[in-house]
């Protein structure tokens, strides 16, 4: 990512909308530069195309009212990320 798109990035806060039609899932992340939009079923493997150009492989299960996503990069490397769900809104 260029240097000031980064900087950008960097000083604005993320907003995340999580939404769900029947069994397939979205999950956006808008930010001032861009939005990124991912669609993937509970239990499937999907890609997601990173901003740096990396792509990973997501498995994205539920785990009571939490979402988990397991990704794992073109290195091999394995990262988890839960997004809380409360009535409050969507933690990471």
């Amino acid at each position: 990512v260029p240097y000031i798109p980064r900087k950008i990035m960097c000083m604005s806060s993320p907003r995340l909308e999580i939404s769900n039609d029947g069994d397939k899932w979205t999950i956006r992340t808008i930010t001032m530069i861009r939005t990124a939009e991912v669609t993937f079923t509970l239990g499937e493997e999907y890609e997601e195309h990173m901003p740096a150009g990396v792509v990973l492989k997501n498995v994205t299960t539920m785990e009571g009212d939490n979402l988990v996503t397991v990704s794992v990069g073109p290195d091999n490397n394995k990262v988890v990320r839960k997004y809380e769900i409360t009535k409050d809104g969507i933690a990471l």
